[in-house]
C-alpha cells in the first residue's frame, strides 16, 4: 500500500530527481511513495548519479489534470523502477529518455 504522496515543486532548486529540495516533503520519493506532478517551472528532470545513488525505486507516478508535459532523462548506469505503475490525467504526453534501465510495472492511461 502506498502511503506518501510527494509532489515535484512548482519552483524546484534544480532539475535533479535526487535533490530532496525539489520535493514538497523535503525528501526524494521512495518505493512506498506516490511521485506526483502538476505545474512546474522545471519540467526537464534528470535522474542521474549526480546525487549519489545509482538506483531509485518509487511506488507510483501520477500526473494530475492540467499537469505540464515532463521529460525525464534517465542517465547511463542508472536503474529506475516504478513499482505500481503510472497514471497520466494531464492531457499531455510524458516522456522518458532512457540511457540506463527503466522498469514500469504497469501503465495507466499515459502515452509513453
Amino acid at each position: 500500500m502506498l502511503a506518501v504522496a510527494q509532489t515535484w515543486e512548482f519552483s524546484p532548486s534544480s532539475s535533479e530527481w535526487g535533490n530532496a529540495d525539489n520535493w514538497t516533503t523535503g525528501s526524494v520519493p521512495g518505493s512506498g511513495s506516490i511521485a506526483t506532478f502538476a505545474t512546474s517551472s522545471v519540467t526537464d528532470i534528470s535522474i542521474s548519479t549526480a546525487q549519489g545513488p545509482t538506483s531509485y525505486s518509487v511506488g507510483f507516478f501520477a500526473f494530475g489534470p492540467g499537469a505540464d508535459a515532463f521529460t525525464f532523462t534517465l542517465g547511463s548506469g542508472m536503474d529506475f523502477t516504478i513499482n505500481e505503475g503510472v497514471a497520466n490525467e494531464s492531457g499531455n504526453d510524458q516522456t522518458f529518455i532512457v540511457e540506463g534501465y527503466l522498469t514500469i510495472a504497469s501503465l495507466g492511461n499515459g502515452v509513453w
